[in-house]
């Protein structure tokens, strides 16, 4: 059933292609070349999007995005590297990563992050330095006291730019994406002058979900003027954290140079899920959007109460990632 509706938008795809001509074709062919355009181009609309609806990207993003890019984070982080299948570690940092989702504390997504290194298949010297970085960024942030969670809710939409960028093989389209979101960063939070981000402000989703909401959990205590340019930043930087995992940790992570077709994608899915969980999944992105088209401020704070234990998993990912190295397809052509 779910082929015989993708077929169609295959069809559409094939006509598009053809219709680019030669632009289209090396798209195709060149993964280096599409990765970094789609990237650059992403950044670009969501640098325009934040600038002119971030209480609409706020109030929507985690409703819309928000359970597809948490089964792509299960994907390419555990069930893609078989991180999964290495069962003393997947039990070790089970423990902490549940005190995560229980208690909302980064310091307990650090700890699952200090067992990870522990387990991992690394020298010792390789272990010793990650454990001590850890320890160091604990130390910090338990002395930061209760904001350190708001701190990480920054950090956290950095954190997927940096896992793609530690992901994919190094060439010299790699480092385009990158300072690209680092740059329009720069621009929100410097380069915008405050009339154009106070006159985003005027259109919001909702009576409720408007500056004051956002500005009480994403910017307490701040001052008008960097308030608004700090929630436009997370605007931007959480939409492109959705777009990392759902667009380009995908087009480096298979093994195959060129593009799918979506029923080549809906297979391969298929194959890391099962049917049974894919089931589960879609019931669970639907009823997030019927309870958002009910109540949108208790669909999204629902959502983002199940999601919190997220952001430890891509924790334990750098982890790993530091004393293991790089987990892409090595049997990948990334030429």
């Amino acid at each position: 059933m779910v082929e015989a509706l993708l077929r169609p938008l295959d069809r559409v795809r094939r006509y598009l292609i053809v219709a680019m001509g030669a632009v289209g074709r090396r798209l195709i062919v060149d993964r280096r070349l599409r990765v970094s355009t789609m990237g650059v181009a992403i950044v670009l609309v969501l640098l325009a999007l934040a600038g002119t609806v971030p209480l609409w990207m706020l109030a929507l993003g985690p409703v819309v995005w928000g359970v597809p890019h948490l089964m792509a984070d299960v994907r390419y982080l555990v069930v893609r590297p078989g991180y999964h299948r290495r069962t003393r570690l997947a039990v070790c940092t089970l423990g902490p990563l549940i005190a995560t989702a229980i208690t909302a504390d980064v310091l307990w997504g650090l700890a699952a992050c200090a067992v990870a290194g522990l387990l991992s298949r690394a020298s010792r010297l390789r272990r010793a330095g990650v454990l001590v970085a850890v320890a160091a960024l604990a130390i910090a942030l338990y002395l930061a006291g209760p904001v350190r969670n708001l701190y990480f809710a920054y950090a956290h939409n950095f954190i997927a730019v940096l896992l793609w960028y530690l992901w994919r093989p190094r060439d010299r389209y790699t480092h385009t994406v990158a300072i690209a979101f680092v740059a329009a960063s720069a621009v929100v939070m410097w380069g915008l002058p405050f009339s154009v981000i106070e006159a985003s402000y005027a259109t919001t989703p909702s009576g409720r979900l408007n500056i004051d909401y956002f500005a009480a959990s994403l910017a307490p205590n701040t001052a008008y003027a960097p308030a608004l340019r700090l929630l436009t930043l997370f605007a931007f930087t959480q939409a492109m954290h959705y777009a990392i995992w759902l667009r380009l940790v995908p087009e480096d992570d298979r093994k195959q140079r060129t593009t799918r077709t979506y029923v080549s994608s809906w297979r391969a899915l298929r194959d890391d899920f099962g049917a049974v969980a894919l089931a589960v999944i879609g019931v669970a992105a639907v009823g997030v959007a019927l309870w958002a088209c009910w109540d949108l401020v208790g669909a999204r704070a629902g959502y983002l109460r199940a999601a919190v234990s997220h952001g430890s998993i891509e924790l334990v990912a750098l982890a790993l990632i530091a004393c293991e190295g790089r987990p892409y397809n090595r049997e990948a052509s990334h030429t």
